[in-house]
């Protein structure tokens, strides 16, 4: 019983050591020169909204 909680815990650690990294975040629809605001996938579509040279976001 004695080595069973380090042993958990040896467990634990390795998990959270491999468990996988999340994919990176999803292409944003913005052209080259508009910043990205903001992006992210919907279901299997991706929403963006784009910045413009001008002010607001397009």
């Amino acid at each position: 019983m004695n080595c069973l909680v380090p042993a958990a815990a040896l467990f634990a650690a390795m998990a959270a050591i491999t468990a996988p990294v999340q994919a990176k975040p999803p292409a944003s629809l913005c052209r080259a020169p508009e910043p990205v605001l903001f992006t992210c996938r919907v279901g299997t579509k991706t929403v963006s909204i784009c910045g413009r040279e001008e002010g607001g976001a397009s």
